[in-house]
């Protein structure tokens, strides 16, 4: 059977997404090969032929980074009030009680610390440490209206904002009070949009 020039492509990303998903509702440790394979509609076997290991998938998964931070990077404003606005957009959809369950499965920031961690595998942290630098960064971009410098250490009030706005989705997701969990995202959007002014 002959596939298609893109088909190897196209399969690339279905494992990824799916192994997308199952990380981010699971985590690393409870998710094995065949699950994500199975989810994917594949066989085993094929796995290697995308990927030399569960930690070089998970990797992947967390350098694509889906979620919050790429949801800043999209925004289209050239002025810091422009930024602002859809920055405000943004994390009132995003510190929603209503859309949580929808984040959890498409923020790996919010979803996976813990796992990336856990799972000690260094490439792994590597890149999720450049996605929080990435949305720092974009919070520093909303407040100057320019893009940092490369190597530069975002601003303090930029690296507070990445502990709110992920920090307050994970901690209130965990929660089990309805009310206390909404006014702790509400607490966290309207401190972070403060901070990013």
């Amino acid at each position: 059977m002959r596939y298609s020039s893109d088909h190897k492509t196209k399969t690339r990303a279905r494992i990824l997404e799916q192994a997308g998903l199952l990380f981010r509702r699971k985590g690393f440790n409870s998710v094995g090969i065949d699950e994500i394979m199975g989810a994917a509609k594949l066989t085993r076997g094929g796995f290697y032929g995308y990927f030399k290991s569960k930690a070089e998938l998970f990797t992947e998964i967390v350098r694509d980074e889906a979620g919050l931070g790429r949801m800043m990077r999209r925004r289209e404003g050239a002025t810091p009030a422009a930024l602002h606005s859809e920055a405000t957009e943004t994390l009132t959809g995003y510190l929603d009680p209503k859309n949580a369950n929808v984040i959890a499965k498409e923020c790996t920031l919010a979803s996976l610390p813990s796992d990336v961690t856990r799972s000690n595998v260094k490439s792994a942290k590597d890149a999720y440490t450049d996605k929080i630098l990435e949305l720092a960064q974009e919070y520093d971009r909303t407040r100057t209206g320019n893009t940092p410098k490369p190597g530069s250490l975002p601003s303090q009030e930029a690296l507070a904002a990445v502990v709110l706005s992920i920090g307050g989705f994970s901690i209130a997701r965990a929660m089990n009070d309805d009310d206390l969990s909404k006014a702790l995202l509400d607490a966290a959007r309207d401190k972070t949009l403060e901070l990013i002014k």
